[in-house]
């Protein structure tokens, strides 16, 4: 079949996708059959001649424009994703963006990989969540039909941006087209790093350790500084689990002067954010809210600012706490389960034990426990046995104490 055909009919299946029309509607508005639509989108026919005029219709399109082939175009897209993935983007990913921006690429099968790697700069980046939540399954519906790096590189990217929003359930990754003997070193620091990113949120404690000892290893062949600092949250989530707090609290502060020698500035806050909840952990809440004002200055999310004003409840700052709540509407999403959780600070700051701050609570679980962090789990477990023990309803204390013992058992078979 002529590659031509194979390139458009991968361009008509996304743009319908992109449209958000249905197989059927599409069929209808360009008078052929359902069949004949999902025949074109895989690439059945063997020319599309007699229905390319209709179809650019129903788009919006100028046929005309439509562009064969810019071999400059793709050689310039992998080189871009290879400096993605590489940790070397010197510039602000739109102007990136922006470059790739030509006459016409709205109209060809090229907008495809404008729009890829439109999904994959703003993935490593995390901006325009509206833009990735859209184009992500998009993509993920058509992403077999490029070659093995992009689909490899796609399939990591996507499932880091999800594990970085904290959204787990979508954070899966297939391992049916990895093939690490056909990497060279970079790329296997690139995989071995996502894969101990995938096994520390799956609770695979030897294999998170396995896969960030490999990792490391090609990370300083390579002497990839910046691929090496990123591996320090792997490494202080190791050390956490092993309970050695100290040891954690002493990575993250160390590498937060290394990150400033090599101008890792997206790292730095990240670093800054995890020290303040470390601090938090070790109920040295002083310490925890020098950090976490830092953090939240600049990432202005809500995982900070739930922590920040934690810390002042404890430390019973109320007028602290009143006047961080002003923020609760205003933040970033790093977390649904945040909002949930600020919303419960907002009615306990006074009065904790009401009967709507057990009810936030207990909704808190049933809607994010099964899909939540260890150290999220921790948190609810523990304020929902307060709240019963309070109410000095014993059963309920009982049924939530059973299920943090079974979770910190996890924690200690990770120590063995």
């Amino acid at each position: 079949m002529d590659y031509h055909v194979k390139r458009m009919s991968l361009f008509i299946k996304f743009k319908r996708m992109e449209i958000g029309i249905s197989q059927r509607d599409f069929a209808k508005s360009i008078f052929v059959s359902r069949s004949l639509i999902d025949n074109i989108e895989n690439g059945k026919l063997t020319s599309l001649n007699h229905h390319i005029d209709n179809i650019f219709e129903c788009f919006g399109l100028d046929k005309s424009q439509y562009i064969d082939d810019d071999y400059d175009f793709i050689k310039r897209f992998y080189t871009v994703i290879h400096r993605v993935i590489y940790y070397d983007l010197d510039k602000n990913p739109q102007d990136i963006i922006d470059e790739f921006y030509f006459k016409g690429i709205e109209n060809t099968y090229l907008y495809i990989y404008y729009q890829l790697l439109k999904t994959c700069l703003y993935s490593r980046e995390y901006l325009n969540d509206e833009f990735l939540f859209k184009y992500i399954p998009l993509f993920e519906n058509i992403i077999d039909q490029f070659d093995l790096l992009i689909q490899q590189f796609f399939q990591i990217t996507k499932y880091i941006y999800y594990k970085e929003k904290g959204m787990f359930n979508k954070c899966v990754l297939n391992d049916k087209n990895v093939n690490f003997d056909m990497m060279n070193n970079d790329m296997k620091s690139y995989y071995y790093h996502a894969y101990a990113l995938r096994y520390m949120y799956e609770g695979d404690f030897y294999k998170q350790f396995k896969y960030f000892n490999l990792a490391n290893e090609y990370c300083l062949k390579m002497n990839n500084q910046k691929r090496l600092i990123a591996l320090k949250i792997i490494e202080c989530d190791i050390y956490e689990k092993l309970g050695d707090m100290n040891k954690v609290i002493d990575i993250l502060y160390s590498n937060i002067k290394k990150i400033d020698e090599i101008n890792f500035t997206s790292m730095k806050y990240v670093f800054i954010s995890n020290l303040g909840i470390e601090y938090f952990k070790i109920k040295n809440y002083a310490y925890a809210i020098q950090c976490l004002k830092v953090s939240f200055l600049k990432n202005n999310d809500n995982l900070d600012l739930f922590y920040l004003i934690l810390s002042h409840m404890l430390l019973d700052n109320k007028n602290e706490v009143k006047r961080l709540l002003n923020y609760q509407y205003q933040v970033e999403c790093f977390n649904e389960i945040y909002y949930e959780l600020i919303e419960w600070c907002s009615k306990a700051y006074q009065r904790p034990y009401t009967k709507k701050c057990q009810y936030i609570l207990e909704r808190i679980y049933k809607r994010y426990f099964a899909s939540s962090s260890y150290d999220a789990k921790k948190l609810i477990l523990n304020l929902l046995i307060d709240n019963y023990e309070h109410h000095e309803d014993y059963q309920r204390v009982n049924n939530y104490q059973k299920e943090l013992i079974k979770l910190l058992e996890s924690r200690i078979n990770c120590e063995k």
